[in-house]
């Protein structure tokens, strides 16, 4: 009797045991479903509030989850308009990019850029001279680091506060021709001369011209010429005149149709036909730049569709073309450095970008310094030479009344004055 007794306790034990495991493995499980479930469910907010599908006149915010409702862009009250909201976001992106362009670190445009392997190769023979010049250019470019400068006048003492309207610098880049915007209207010219250079610093100058003119500057119909013979030519405004050639005296011309031609300036009879246009192709849009390489068989055109292509004249044909550029409406130059392979433009964006002239790849985009703006397009000057033949490498930039510099070497220190010239 007693041992049926102890029997039956122990299988009741038994039973309270296996009672309690199951009630904790449910537990468990029941907690884990939650869980993943709860996770499920956030998982699938969150996509839902990342995809959420656009409503004409609303705006969603991820943040807030929820629709805002908008109003056309002239309606001064409500702060919340579409062209409002894409400035915001393109602000936020030019920050992000501007901080890290400032790092001390950036990415190589290319695989295998180190100077170093480069120099190697030289030696070997495995890399042309012209090609070992090229890369190192590549590199330095996708390394430079900005610097503010400051702009000091021979006329006063105070530093200058108009804003540029454009910087073109003299053939061996000794000097830097400027027009700036005056406050109570017009534009006045100007001379940068650069001071410094021998030091690894650079400081600038302005002498400004007192001729004051009140017609702002614009710019129209573009050409270049490969003959110092110009002679007179009907209906033809020049943008860019570029050095003297032995052969043919040609003007190319790029006009609003999108129409690239040339003129054989030897030509007099020129009638209401085309036959005196020695040459024709087209872009796709309204020609905003024209540059005529050395090799004189090749030549660069830019558009206001942001195209900017390499043709071959003989056969009229676009050879090559440099993505990447942003342009809708404005004329805006293209930069040409041949020595060291480099193309550049600035965008309607104010973004600089530098392309390689050799395979049209981008090597580098620059974010402006200023928040972005008509009035904020940077005007840049780029050289091997700043300040002439004992000058320093790299880019300058202006953008709105600051001057930059954008220089190729990393331990550039900062010059404070004016110690002779470059």
């Amino acid at each position: 009797m007693k041992r049926g007794y102890e029997a039956r306790g122990r299988d009741r034990d038994r039973h309270r045991q296996q009672s309690q495991w199951r009630r904790r493995q449910r537990s468990a499980h029941d907690e884990q479903e939650y869980r993943s479930e709860r996770t499920a469910g956030d998982a699938g907010s969150s996509s839902a509030s990342s995809s959420a599908p656009e409503l004409p006149g609303f705006y969603f915010d991820p943040e807030k989850n929820r629709y805002f409702r908008l109003l056309p862009g002239h309606n001064n009250c409500n702060p919340l308009t579409k062209e409002g909201l894409q400035k915001k976001e393109e602000e936020r992106k030019r920050a992000a990019l501007l901080a890290e362009d400032d790092a001390p670190k950036k990415k190589a445009p290319r695989t295998g850029m180190n100077s170093a392997l480069l120099l190697q190769k030289r030696h070997l023979g495995l890399l042309p001279p012209s090609s070992y010049s090229r890369l190192i250019h590549e590199g330095k470019v996708s390394g430079m680091q900005r610097h503010r400068l400051e702009v000091q006048s021979s006329n006063s003492t105070c530093p200058n506060t108009d804003n540029f309207h454009l910087i073109v610098a003299d053939s061996a880049c000794e000097r830097v021709f400027t027009v700036n915007d005056v406050s109570h209207g017009g534009c006045k010219y100007g001379i940068m001369n650069f001071h410094g250079c021998r030091k690894g610093s650079m400081s600038v100058e302005m002498c400004d011209n007192l001729y004051f003119t009140n017609r702002k500057i614009n710019q129209g119909c573009c050409a270049v010429l490969r003959s110092p013979q110009l002679g007179h030519v009907h209906g033809v405004s020049t943008h860019r005149l570029i050095k003297p050639s032995a052969l043919a005296p040609v003007l190319f011309n790029g006009c609003r149709s999108g129409e690239i031609f040339s003129i054989d300036l030897r030509q007099r009879d020129r009638g209401r036909s085309h036959g005196w246009k020695t040459s024709r192709f087209y872009q796709e849009s309204a020609i905003t730049s024209v540059q005529l390489l050395q090799d004189e068989n090749y030549l660069l055109a830019a558009d206001m569709l942001g195209n900017i292509k390499l043709w071959d004249i003989r056969v009229k044909r676009s050879v090559k073309q440099y993505d990447g550029h942003h342009n809708e409406y404005a004329y805006l130059p293209i930069h040409v450095n041949e020595p060291e392979g480099l193309l550049l433009a600035v965008g309607q964006d104010c973004y600089t970008r530098l392309w390689s002239l050799h395979d049209s790849r981008l090597l580098r985009t620059i974010p402006s310094p200023h928040p972005a703006g008509k009035d904020s397009i940077p005007n840049v000057v780029f050289s091997s030479q700043l300040g002439g033949s004992k000058g320093l490498p790299g880019l300058l930039m202006a953008v709105r009344h600051d001057l930059y510099y954008y220089s190729y070497n990393k331990d550039y220190q900062d010059g404070a004055t004016l110690e002779g010239p470059c």
